[in-house]
């Protein structure tokens, strides 16, 4: 058990921002190579790893972190793995690959039938799940091991998320000689941001806005501010009248005498599993050794969203991690070593 912690002390020092994810991948498939399974990995960068057994489930984990993740230093204090907090630590989500590495060590001479993915860029719009393709899924069904601790958290659904621009135009002017020429972009701005549902809207749906930016400088009446944000929940029709809200937000920039141009784009499905088969089935079989699984429902997108889009069912289980994307992130070395052992319980009692 304590090569699993190694591997994954040696997996946080790697810096792996989305969209640079190579030195991580140069790792897995050294490793993975030796031990004599099949090694792909596609234009994106994507990685496949098999046997010559045909597959009866997947296991993915994103192989990209958040910032700031250069040159992390993780620091073990006691059962906790932190890191020293100028960065990220990085577990979400090479926990999930450590367990994944261990798992086909541990069964190198003799492989169980999975397939594995990890994907890149997972952080920044789940970009790298969404350039794969369905038939190179070679399982009906699989986990994403995305989910954080405690160990046997068991997500089966996630929301629908869009994100949407807005662009608010005003009239420019000098603010101390002739102000009352202008159209002030930013007034307008907060104005509409006034009219939109943020943070929890109800038990399914989620608002934000998290970036503005306008102005030039404190002499100019600001001519032009841009807004983004998103909507999520697992109520689609919930979602389209909140997008059609934003849409008649723009009265209260025009009746200001400004304009407003709006820009959205869905950038995953929702997915709610709790009357597939394949639940019941890991249900069973994390019962069967001994866990009690913890059903529940998540807020954040995951590769899950895109495989269940695919048609794969994918659900989501928790090993290890906490306080995500931020320098207060840590893992328990205690639930790293039981994740793994229920994660090789569950694919054993699956697989047979």
């Amino acid at each position: 058990m304590e090569r699993i912690i190694e591997r994954l002390i040696s997996l946080l020092r790697i810096s792996s921002p989305s969209g640079k994810e190579e030195d991580v991948a140069r790792f897995i498939r050294g490793m993975v190579e030796s031990w004599g399974y099949n090694v792909d990995q596609d234009e994106m960068g994507n990685i496949f790893i098999s046997s010559d057994k045909s597959p009866k489930l997947f296991l993915n984990a994103h192989m990209d972190t958040v910032t700031p993740c250069d040159n992390i230093t993780p620091v073990i204090d006691g059962d906790i793995i932190k890191s020293d907090g100028r960065t990220i630590l990085g577990a979400d989500d090479k926990v999930g690959i450590a367990v994944i590495l261990e798992l086909l060590e541990n069964y190198k001479d003799n492989p169980l039938p999975i397939q594995v993915i990890f994907t890149v860029q997972e952080e920044v719009g789940l970009v790298g799940a969404k350039g794969v393709k369905k038939e190179m899924i070679k399982a009906l069904c699989g986990f994403t091991l995305d989910a954080g601790g405690p160990v046997g958290n068991v997500i089966i659904g996630a929301p629908s998320q869009y994100t949407w621009t807005y662009w608010v135009y005003g009239v420019a002017a000098h603010a101390g000689a002739a102000p009352e020429k202008g159209v002030n972009a930013i007034l307008l701005a907060s104005r509409l941001i006034q009219t939109l549902p943020t943070g929890r809207i109800n038990d399914m749906t989620t608002g934000n806005v998290g970036i503005i930016s306008g102005g030039r400088a404190t002499n100019i009446i600001p001519d032009e501010v841009n807004i983004r944000g998103e909507y999520r929940s697992r109520d689609e029709g919930y979602l389209y009248a909140l997008l059609d809200n934003l849409e008649r937000s723009s009265s209260v920039v025009e009746a200001g005498g400004g304009k407003t141009k709006l820009e959205y784009k869905k950038e995953y499905t929702r997915f709610d599993l709790k009357d597939s088969e394949f639940l019941k089935r890991t249900v069973d079989a994390m019962k069967e050794v001994g866990y009690n699984p913890n059903i529940m429902y998540s807020g954040g997108g995951s590769d899950a969203n895109i495989f269940n889009e695919l048609g794969i069912t994918t659900l989501l289980l928790g090993i290890s991690g906490s306080e995500a994307h931020s320098t207060r992130e840590y893992a328990k070395i205690s639930e790293t070593i039981e994740g793994y052992k229920m994660l090789e319980s569950v694919v054993k009692i699956l697989c047979r």
